[in-house]
């Protein structure tokens, strides 16, 4: 997997984002997939249903998670991206506040 993420903005109403992921790996590669959007103490605000996943291209592999959740401090929270039911990458998110620009 390769890409990079934004910083959100802290906010007291829900938020939704989308989060894609392009997957590269070898063709014809199949698993259960599921994500979900943690605190920082690892409490989990939300995540998807399981669903299969089927490589078909060696480059142009692409799965989504959509999120929908109040985010409860400005602090670090993750994406853990589960392959089969284990935990095999941990994205980080930062939440910002309002008006801080990071870039």
């Amino acid at each position: 997997m390769v890409g990079s993420f934004v910083d959100l903005t802290f906010t007291n109403i829900p938020i939704g984002f989308v989060f894609v992921v392009y997957w590269l790996a070898s063709i014809d590669e199949t698993f259960r997939q599921s994500y979900a959007l943690l605190d920082q103490v690892g409490n989990i605000l939300d995540e998807t249903p399981s669903s299969d996943l089927m490589l078909k291209h060696p480059n142009a592999n692409i799965s989504i998670a959509v999120f929908y959740t109040i985010f409860p401090s400005v602090v670090s929270h993750t994406v853990n991206i589960y392959q089969d039911g284990i935990c095999t990458k941990i994205i980080p998110i930062q939440v910002i506040e309002p008006g801080l620009d990071t870039h």
